[in-house]
């Protein structure tokens, strides 16, 4: 009975956390007036509307103006415990551009997989689990990000974040231990719906 985004901006706003910018495009109206209906008194929320959908990393063109220190993005189709105070004092640690949170994930083949060293058989892992490090959704970056935004054009973040490697810039990496799950479809949903 509560949006996802009143999750994460009430999560944040625990954590000490005032000013929050949100951009939007889709049925940005439904979320403006959510919020005002709410009259939150401790903390300040700042709508930017995308005329065309920007991308993650491209929307941050809209608040050039607006941030002049370390600030913290973050997709808001996700729920996590993830302890944003850690995040932040991980990235003013490590002197990089940006931090990338990111999230152990396994996958398990349901299947022997077949090893061949030219055409013959070497061996066969049955229904071995791989171990990847997956984007989260969360990132930390400083504020000298933004002039590396320079148009306002669609940039996701994926292509945001190899474009910095490009130029020298170091990104860490912040792996979450805590609960995260993205609400990227109806099961990941329902099951949300029976934890939560």
């Amino acid at each position: 009975d509560k949006p996802i985004i009143e999750h994460i901006v009430e999560n944040l706003r625990i954590q000490g956390f005032k000013n929050f910018f949100i951009t939007t495009h889709y049925e940005y109206e439904i979320i403006q007036q959510h919020f005002q209906q709410k009259r939150y008194a401790d903390i300040n929320i700042e709508f930017f509307i995308e005329e065309e959908p920007l991308g993650t990393a491209g929307s941050l063109f809209l608040l050039k103006e607006k941030i002049n220190s370390d600030f913290i993005v973050m997709n808001s189709d996700l729920l996590t415990k993830i302890n944003f105070r850690n995040l932040l004092s991980f990235h003013q640690q490590h002197n990089g551009a940006g931090t990338i949170c990111t999230k152990d994930y396994q996958f398990q083949v349901p299947y022997g997989v077949v090893c061949s060293d030219n055409m013959s058989l070497s061996k066969i892992l049955e229904k071995p689990t791989y171990s990847y490090l997956v984007n989260a959704g969360v990132y930390c970056f400083g504020n000298k990000i933004l002039n590396y935004i320079d148009t306002k054009e669609y940039l996701d973040m994926p292509t945001f974040l190899q474009k910095l490697l490009g130029k020298d810039e170091k990104i860490n990496i912040f792996p979450i231990h805590e609960h995260w799950i993205d609400i990227g479809n109806m099961s990941d949903y329902k099951k949300v719906q029976l934890t939560n």
